[in-house]
């Protein structure tokens, strides 16, 4: 399937797919998903790839998570006294969700870029910058 799948790549990618031993390939299963609505029901909120789950070619997700762990501890030491736990969460959500969308649509154009090389079409190798 792979020698298949990559017969039109750049030839050191075709390389390095026949290189391959996949007796030790574990085929990971991913999926793109929407930034949630809210990341929180009641008093439970999701973090980190609960929350956002990223695709794994963008190399956010632990950046993502650590963010998160930033911005929630930032909120919590600047609650009110009199602020419920629910406000927070939702200022954590109007917080976030921008970053999120960036990377989810970062995301979206390297798997893009993946699926459009060609010999004549080098790739690009995905890089976070974040």
């Amino acid at each position: 399937f792979c020698y298949k799948a990559t017969e039109h790549f750049p030839r050191d990618f075709r390389d390095a797919i026949r290189a391959t031993d996949f007796n030790f390939v574990f085929q990971w299963h991913s999926t793109r998903m929407n930034p949630l609505p809210k990341f929180h029901q009641g008093k439970v909120m999701l973090m980190g790839d609960a929350a956002h789950p990223v695709l794994p070619l963008t190399s956010q997700g632990a950046n993502a998570a650590l963010e998160d762990a930033i911005a929630l501890k930032m909120l919590l030491t600047e609650q009110k006294a009199d602020e419920s736990i629910e406000s927070v969460y939702e200022k954590f959500y109007d917080l976030r969700i921008e970053r999120i969308k960036q990377y989810v649509s970062e995301g979206d154009e390297l798997l893009q870029n993946l699926k459009n090389i060609t010999s004549e079409h080098n790739y690009e190798v995905p890089l976070s910058m974040h």
